[in-house]
């Protein structure tokens, strides 16, 4: 092995190869004797002549930099004694050479399509060029129902070029968004362009025109949305379909149709759900329709809203988009939990809200309303306390509390009194030291309690075996928490005819029956509902969603007894 190099042959320096480049040692290079006059680490640089102070320092046959002293053969060369050539104020001429390639002309035969401004596409497509970012959801519901309802037999592809930009920019960065999107239109592979525009953006459609320059009617159209009358609800071009909605610690979250997961037999592994950062994990995820309001909780204390159509599809194992794409989120804010609902009139309706350290508050969901985009303040938050549950309840509702260690509570929604926004809230369980509310749930009769632990354990329990207690207890005996089953992670009520979906901390996902999992009393262990392919890991969420039949399973599960004499109260 060379302990050595000289890269070109115009080198004045070379670099070692070897860590055992000691003072005193003399080298040959091509012929030359060299004595290191120091030790030369690995990488480092050592002269092969002298070099004098503001000489150029020569490497790959170029110069690297000036000497800033006198550097005597042998002598190392870094940092100390190198400096870059560079100043601030760069001159730069561009000076092209022009080649004379020889190629002759003739005359040659492509197909293609000839547009009117005598450009010509190697496809004949259909592009939709959304003029800001906050129409892209329309732009594609547009492009759907095109590729639905429309003969596209004679077009090689519907597009939508979907972008994050033209709200709000300013300067060159607003410039270089309106060239890009003009250059598109220009396009000739498109045989016809709508550029759709909101109303209110800083990228206006009549100054996109502008940049745009001459464009063939017939082959360019112009949509703005608020100024057209009648406009059709977006929402009705929109097919809807329950999706699976999930979150990461670090801000990613994804729509995936409920059909792209199939239904497992009860003890099963599971399949790749999401693909996640190695230091990221899923921290929610639930079922809900395309149509349905997302209202995103942060660790601000405010919420934020969008449609389930807005959050974009992707497939069962891709990562999804960063949700800083989506909502404006504040530098360093974090969405902590996330809830659906649907409009429902002239209904009272509150947010029943849970933190980790217990405090439960009522909020009017009328008094979210008029949503900004830049969200409002919904909660006033205590330091190192979390948001960990949201429900929506109509006032009638007895609200169950779960915790890690297996306590549970339960008591009446109207115990606690509605609140305005910037309220913190009341005591809604009191907890023993190291343990933490892990969900919350509306306990309605005739349903049962289903709650999953860590290490894949689950069982449910009739809600009529959770007696109601004062709000601010200790609570009783949820669950019979060991080792072996880990902490709890969630409970759902369920009235037996759901799928539950489980994720695990390295994105594996499994939908199995929730009628197939055991009825138990409260202080068990339960039942064997997902085993895990990796070592270590474990369910960190849950959610429900309609039944799908599962395939016959050769997993078994096993059931592991608990106490159940004299249960913990």
């Amino acid at each position: 092995m060379k302990r050595f190099l000289k890269i070109n042959a115009a080198d004045n320096v070379a670099v070692a190869l070897a860590d055992d480049l000691h003072e005193g040692e003399t080298l040959d290079v091509e012929g030359v004797a060299v004595t290191l006059r120091e030790d030369v680490a690995r990488g480092h640089k050592f002269a092969l002549r002298d070099i004098a102070a503001g000489e150029n320092v020569v490497k790959y046959g170029y110069p690297i930099g000036h000497a800033t002293q006198d550097v005597p053969q042998g002598g190392w060369i870094h940092t100390h004694n190198l400096k870059t050539n560079l100043r601030d104020d760069l001159e730069y001429t561009y000076v092209p050479k022009v080649y004379d390639v020889g190629c002759p002309k003739r005359d040659v035969r492509v197909m293609g399509y000839l547009r009117g401004n005598d450009t010509m596409g190697i496809r004949n497509e259909l592009w939709i060029v959304p003029s800001a970012g906050c129409v892209n959801g329309q732009a594609q519901a547009i492009a759907e129902r095109v590729k639905r309802e429309c003969d596209c037999s004679h077009l090689d592809d519907v597009r939508v070029y979907t972008h994050n930009y033209g709200c709000s920019q300013l300067g060159d960065d607003h410039a270089n968004t309106q060239r890009a999107l003009a250059a598109l239109v220009r396009h000739p592979n498109a045989g016809a362009v709508l550029v759709l525009g909101l109303g209110c953006e800083n990228n206006q459609v009549s100054a996109l025109k502008e940049v745009i320059g001459q464009w063939d009617d017939e082959r360019v159209k112009f949509l703005v949305a608020q100024e057209v009358e009648d406009e059709i609800d977006i929402e009705d071009l929109i097919e809807e379909e329950q999706c699976v909605f999930t979150l990461t610690q670090n801000g990613y979250i994804k729509r995936t149709g409920v059909s792209e997961y199939a239904a497992q037999g009860k003890g099963g592994m599971g399949k790749k759900g999401i693909t996640t950062r190695e230091e990221d994990t899923v921290v929610d995820v639930f079922t809900a329709s395309t149509h349905d309001y997302i209202l995103f909780f942060t660790d601000t204390g405010k919420v934020y809203r969008k449609k389930g159509y807005q959050i974009p599809e992707s497939g069962k194992a891709a990562k999804g988009t960063n949700i800083v794409n989506i909502i404006q989120v504040e530098t360093g804010e974090r969405v902590q939990a996330m809830l659906h609902f649907r409009e429902k009139g002239d209904e009272k309706l509150y947010l029943t809200m849970v933190t980790r350290n217990g405090t439960v508050k009522r909020l009017p969901v009328e008094t979210l309303k008029n949503l900004r985009s830049n969200g409002i303040r919904a909660l006033s938050l205590d330091e190192g306390d979390e948001l960990v549950s949201v429900r929506e309840t109509d006032g009638e509702q007895k609200i169950l509390i779960a915790t890690h260690d297996g306590m549970a509570c339960v008591f009446d929604e109207t115990d606690v009194r509605a609140m305005g926004r910037t309220a913190v809230g009341v005591r809604g369980i009191r907890l023993r030291e190291g343990d933490y509310v892990v969900g919350a749930a509306r306990a309605q009769a005739g349903k049962q309690v289903l709650s999953i632990t860590e290490n894949g354990f689950g069982k449910k329990t009739p809600v009529e075996e959770y007696r109601i207690t004062n709000r601010g207890g200790l609570g009783i005996k949820n669950y019979s928490v060991t080792e072996k089953t880990g902490g709890v992670v969630g409970v759902k009520v369920v009235d037996g005819s759901e799928d539950l979906l489980l994720v695990t901390r390295a994105g594996i996902l499994i939908r199995t029956p929730v009628a197939d999992i055991r009825t138990t009393s409260r202080a068990t262990q339960g039942v064997i509902v997902m085993r895990f392919k990796e070592e270590g890991d474990q369910v960190i969420s849950m959610a429900l969603a309609e039944h799908e039949d599962a395939p016959a399973s050769d997993a078994a599960p096993t059931e592991i007894p608990g106490p159940v004499e004299n249960p913990a109260e």
